[in-house]
């Protein structure tokens, strides 16, 4: 009788995972936003000083007195200008760290949005809220904007980030709530300023936010999947724009 082997069995390979990146954009605004702050710090240099009050005044930093007497256009120049080298500094350092990362995610449209009316509503609280004759200057309403922004893009997609994105969650919140304290803490700080941007960067962040999904790619053998934004920009776009300059428009009379 001969002996016989059973003949070797194919083993099933494990499925293989395929990295999948998330759709990125070229950040453009950020830079554009940087040179424009820099550009104002060096005509205040000449005009007189970055901490010449007069200069300021002169080159539309936020008066509340002169806004309620209908110098709007101060609730926008005002975030271009900075009070010292220092503030600058740390401006754009926060600007150029945060900015690239969220306007690579964001888009240039969604990015600048969410920057300007975080600005815009952050001097708008501050015209209610503050003292009339007080000068106030700096991109900080903004910048928090896109931290609140940020918070709000995290949590939206939390289950595709996972472990990585709760880390960074609790990395901006630890961030925000050291950035609170030094405004309460340090005179001449405006968190009223800083307060009002962030909540209305949080509110547009989750209105503006990429909500992704996997789609797959039929081109190839086999199908590829990718990550896709579902959300659609210009409904969103155009909602945000239309809710925020209503709102913003209501405060500010109403103030």
């Amino acid at each position: 009788m001969n002996d016989s082997m059973n003949a070797p069995q194919p083993v099933a390979s494990a499925p293989r995972m395929v990295p999948m990146a998330l759709p990125l954009h070229k950040p453009v605004v950020t830079y554009i936003l940087l040179a424009a702050i820099g550009v104002a710090f060096v005509l205040q240099t000449i005009r007189g000083g970055s901490t010449n009050m007069q200069t300021l005044y002169i080159m539309g930093a936020q008066v509340n007195s002169q806004v309620a007497q209908g110098e709007y256009w101060r609730l926008l120049t005002a975030m271009f200008l900075h009070i010292g080298l220092m503030h600058l500094a740390f401006n754009a350092f926060a600007l150029y760290s945060l900015g690239l990362d969220m306007e690579r995610s964001f888009g240039s449209l969604r990015f600048a949005l969410v920057y300007f009316l975080s600005g815009l509503i952050g001097g708008v609280i501050y015209f209610i809220t503050g003292p009339p004759n007080v000068l106030s200057a700096g991109a900080s309403g903004a910048i928090f904007g896109l931290v609140g922004a940020e918070l709000a893009y995290i949590m939206s997609n939390r289950a595709l980030f996972g472990t990585g994105g709760r880390q960074r969650l609790t990395n901006l919140v630890f961030l925000l709530g050291i950035n609170l304290v030094l405004g309460f803490t340090v005179p001449g700080i405006n968190n009223i300023v800083h307060i009002g941007g962030f909540l209305a960067g949080f509110g547009l962040g989750f209105a503006l936010t990429p909500r992704y999904g996997v789609a797959w790619d039929q081109t190839t053998i086999p199908p590829i999947p990718r990550v896709e934004d579902h959300s659609s920009l210009t409904l969103a776009a155009g909602g945000v724009v239309t809710a925020t300059l209503l709102l913003a428009a209501g405060l500010l009379f109403g103030g």
